[in-house]
């Protein structure tokens, strides 16, 4: 046996084992990913969770008071309101994509704290 044709099975044979590897985790893949799905779907369900995210958006500690949310929701969009970005399209673009999150966030705080006592 010549060292090319050596070489060339060794290759062969990692590729091999490769492939077989790959299959695997796709197979595995595809045998979790109901799962995975359905807990992420019940985490964005959990009301807790919703509010915890909503807090992060607006840089604000779990259990802030409106006072703080309202001042939060100002400072951010007085930094990232797309008008401020419309020369460049791709920070545009951002900048709209965070002011649709921060929105949503505010208004759904504002929900959440004129409902409590």
């Amino acid at each position: 046996m010549t060292l090319k044709s050596r070489l060339l099975n060794v290759a062969r044979a990692e590729l091999l084992f490769a492939t077989r590897r790959l299959r695997e985790a796709a197979r595995w893949r595809a045998e979790e990913k109901p799962k995975e799905q359905a807990e992420a779907q019940a985490r964005l369900n959990d009301p807790q969770e919703t509010l915890r995210r909503y807090y992060a958006n607006l840089e604000l500690p779990l259990g802030a008071p409106l006072q703080d949310v309202k001042s939060a929701y100002r400072r951010l969009m007085r930094r990232y309101h797309p008008d401020l970005h419309a020369n460049n399209p791709n920070n545009a673009e951002a900048a709209t994509q965070l002011a649709r999150e921060l929105r949503i966030a505010y208004e759904g705080l504002l929900n959440h704290l004129e409902k409590q006592p």
